[in-house]
């Protein structure tokens, strides 16, 4: 009346002569086929996300205007951070570095300016940006150089009251003999 139970021995575990799963070279290929999916999704979001213009067609697209040129990259740590000599010789750059790529395209933003400005009779330029330390004082600066070097009526205005930099540096970094004018107007 006991109820009699159905067992039997198993022989002891033997030690495995090699781990069974995961399979390393499967993870390996799993991980890296998956993170460059990942990679790859994450700069197309950033891609279709990004709407800022980097080329000229697409201001034309975009915008509808045509573009003056464009200024490749010049170094501005110097503009923010630096003493003033370093900061005046950005200012003075495409004088005293002619033959850089930065001076060339200055001279044709330059030369198209002066195309528009002789066929609608124009004689005042503006340059303006969005955000700050895109280089509005550096182009503006060279670019009234490059007119004040031509022999052409030249003045440059600093109006940004948040951080005068082109007051600044050239009253003190100019010669005695050059007139500048440091006039503050108020209301």
């Amino acid at each position: 009346s006991f109820p009699v139970g159905d067992s039997r021995l198993v022989p002891s575990a033997a030690i495995p002569l090699g781990k069974t799963w995961p399979k390393g070279s499967l993870v390996l290929a799993l991980a890296s086929v998956l993170g460059g999916l990942a990679g790859l999704a994450y700069s197309a979001v950033r891609e279709v996300s990004d709407r800022r213009i980097k080329t000229e067609s697409r201001l034309r697209r975009e915008l509808g205007l045509n573009s003056l040129g464009t200024l490749p990259f010049v170094s501005a740590r110097a503009i923010s951070k630096g003493n003033p000599q370093e900061q005046y010789q950005l200012l003075n750059f495409v004088l005293d570095h002619p033959n850089h790529l930065f001076s060339d395209a200055v001279r044709n933003t330059k030369a198209s300016l002066d195309l528009i400005m002789r066929r609608q009779g124009a004689k005042v330029v503006g340059i303006t940006s969005a955000l700050p330390g895109e280089g509005k004082t550096t182009v503006a600066s060279n670019l009234a150089q490059l007119y004040a070097a031509t022999g052409s009526r030249t003045m440059l205005i600093d109006t940004c009251a948040a951080n005068p930099t082109l007051t600044r540096l050239f009253t003190t970094m100019t010669k005695p003999h050059q007139a500048i004018s440091t006039d503050v107007v108020e209301n």
